[in-house]
């Protein structure tokens, strides 16, 4: 045995032998080089002919080894050098020939070889090559390949924000802007800017801006906290950065909530939106509209994630809410998300808590009067109730809320009922109406110095007037003396 601190001895090569034993004579002589030549034959059929190594039997066994067959020389080769030779070939659209017979290799036999990624790169590769060596030729994010031919200045046209396009900037557009008609979107052939930085050079779009007007920094910021580098010095972004959070978040991008939010909402930058959970990333990115104002990026004002997942402006959805609803009759839709109609939910934003508070508590009010008010209507006994796969099956409150018309009563602020309402009244509910003229059974008592001013069993939520010309339950008070139902009230209006 061979000791383990000691190596075994290594065989010569067999043409030393030959060549070094002086006692053969020639007929063993000419057996031992027909033995080496055999030797020599063998390894060269077991030698990959890509890497010249030699292939052994635990690569044959894992099925790492190929034979070419549409060249054929049937030569043996591993199959992952075949694939990198097939690659830096075929990305170049040049063939893959095998080394020692130089013969070409067929398709057919390498798309067996190809994992998909691999053919992806060759394809990706090709385009690349063409678009290289054809200066007129541009590719698209989508692949498809197109020739680009500069067109001719249009005069009047405005950048993003509305505002005239300078002439350089109109120039760069004609010149590089350009639209692929397979997926239907336009970038800059010169930077790939996708899409087109409409109004800007790419010198001026890749400089840094202003995070709420985009215009170019040119002075420093008004201030040193990381989150507000990129800060113009105008008197409205200013305003903007004071209502801002001022934390940076762990994505190292500032965060784009408001200020005093109690914490932090998730990062809007587009590639961090890929990285996150689709069950809580944001629906929008910092570069889309707004969908209460569409007048300017998310990205450009503070904004506020809902629960849903969809973002807003902090300032657009605080307006929503404070204007309440359209038209004289009271509906609680501005409480909703505008986009998926789910019901809002800021649980980190202060501002928008503190007023949503107050509008839940007036839905409360009125929920509770509607509800009354259903069961004295008999709308609890009515047949959708009751049938299954109706909208309303089941749903008292909902079909209370959308068959019972209430009003705000422009002297209490108080609601009051003001009748039935069926679907095609409630078309024409958003009509130009006076607030100074929606006034409560008790106010109206007052106001004309007659009537029951308290109910000893209903207090004063089921004081009623008729109308004056029809005798329909009245909603609207008008002149400070008359009562008029909603159809008299359209004719009057209208005369």
């Amino acid at each position: 045995m061979i000791n383990s601190n000691q190596r075994a001895p290594q065989r010569p090569p067999v043409e030393n032998l030959i060549m070094d034993d002086i006692f053969m004579d020639q007929e063993e002589r000419s057996r031992a080089q027909s033995y080496y030549q055999q030797v020599q034959q063998e390894a060269e059929l077991n030698m990959c002919k890509f890497c010249n190594k030699q292939i052994n039997d635990i690569e044959k066994r894992n099925n790492n080894v190929t034979m070419l067959q549409s060249s054929d020389c049937f030569h043996q080769c591993h199959i992952d050098c075949l694939r990198e030779e097939a690659v830096n070939q075929m990305s170049n659209s040049q063939s893959v020939k095998c080394p020692r017979c130089k013969e070409n290799i067929q398709q057919w036999e390498l798309n067996t070889m190809l994992s998909e990624e691999e053919k992806k790169t060759i394809e990706k590769n090709q385009i690349l090559s063409i678009v290289k060596e054809n200066p007129n030729f541009v590719s698209c994010h989508c692949g498809n390949i197109m020739e680009f031919v500069p067109g001719q200045i249009v005069k009047g046209q405005k950048d993003d924000r509305g505002n005239p396009m300078t002439h350089e900037a109109a120039q760069h557009m004609a010149n590089f802007r350009i639209r692929c008609l397979e997926c239907n979107k336009n970038f800059c052939t010169q930077c790939n800017a996708e899409p087109y930085h409409t109004g800007k050079t790419c010198s001026d779009f890749n400089a840094k801006s202003c995070r709420y007007c985009a215009d170019k920094l040119t002075q420093p910021s008004p201030s040193m906290k990381p989150a507000f580098r990129e800060v113009c010095r105008k008197a409205d972004c200013f305003g903007l950065m004071q209502q801002s959070c001022d934390k940076m978040l762990p994505c190292g991008h500032p965060c784009f909530g408001s200020n005093g939010e109690a914490k932090c909402m998730p990062c809007l930058d587009p590639e961090c939106i890929e990285k996150m959970d689709p069950r809580v990333a944001p629906r929008e990115n910092k570069d889309d509209f707004c969908n209460i104002c569409y007048c300017s990026g998310l990205g450009q004002e503070p904004c506020l994630s809902l629960g849903c997942g969809h973002v807003y402006h902090v300032s657009c959805l605080k307006q929503r809410i404070q204007k309440q609803w359209n038209g004289p009759r009271i509906v609680f839709n501005y409480l909703d998300c505008p986009q998926c109609k789910q019901e809002i939910e800021a649980p980190h934003c202060e501002q928008i808590n503190s007023i949503l508070k107050k509008e839940r508590q007036l839905q409360a009010v009125v929920v509770k009067k509607v509800m009354e008010r259903a069961k004295f209507e008999d709308l609890h006994k009515d047949e959708r109730l009751k049938k299954v796969g109706d909208p309303f099956y089941n749903d008292l409150k909902g079909y209370a809320l959308k068959k019972l018309s209430y009003y705000q009563c422009f002297k209490c602020q108080d609601a009051y009922f003001g009748g039935m309402k069926d679907c095609e009244a409630a078309q024409d509910e958003a009509q130009s109406f006076k607030k100074e003229e929606l006034v409560c059974g008790k106010c109206a008592a007052v106001a004309v110095g007659g009537g029951v001013k308290q109910c000893p069993k209903h207090g004063q939520d089921f004081i009623e007037f008729k109308c004056k010309f029809c005798c329909s339950i009245a909603q609207w008070f008008c002149w400070g003396n008359t009562h008029f139902c909603e159809p008299c009230h359209k004719k009057q209006c209208n005369q």
